[in-house]
């Protein structure tokens, strides 16, 4: 038996394997380029940590020093120094709850859920006859 036809051209299993094995060659390099770009953004995000790290650092040192000059500019204003830096905490306490708040309200659970997305599917379903139960409404954002 040989791995030609009587039309010259290859058998045809010989055909299938050709192609799995052209298959299996592009599938193998795109695995290898895959590992190549998580490897890299694996990387690049170690890196923008790094970053933010910094960032963070010389950010904490930045509001202590603002804080300091606003105390200074209290007590230039005639404030007596300890009524200086407790303004000077209570306002920065009250900005700091006030952004907790904020994250806490963005990280409950009814605001992550894609509300839009199940509406649609609601409406959808109820369009072709499905269950129609309301989603809750929220405005759009």
């Amino acid at each position: 038996m040989t791995d030609r036809n009587e039309g010259g051209g290859p058998l045809p299993a010989a055909a299938l394997a050709a192609v799995i094995a052209a298959l299996t060659r592009l599938l193998g390099n795109e695995v290898a380029l895959l590992k190549a770009e998580a490897a890299r953004a694996a990387s690049d995000t170690r890196r923008a940590i790094g970053l933010f790290a910094v960032a963070v650092v010389l950010g904490l040192v930045a509001l202590n020093a603002l804080a300091g000059a606003a105390v200074l500019g209290l007590m230039a204003a005639g404030l007596h120094p300890a009524w200086a830096m407790l303004t000077v905490g209570v306002g920065l306490l009250a900005l700091a709850l006030g952004y907790a708040q904020a994250a806490r309200w963005r990280l409950r659970r009814e605001n992550l859920s894609p509300w839009r997305s199940r509406r649609s599917m609601q409406r959808s379903l109820s369009t072709l006859g499905g269950e129609s139960e309301k989603a809750p409404d929220h405005a759009d954002q």
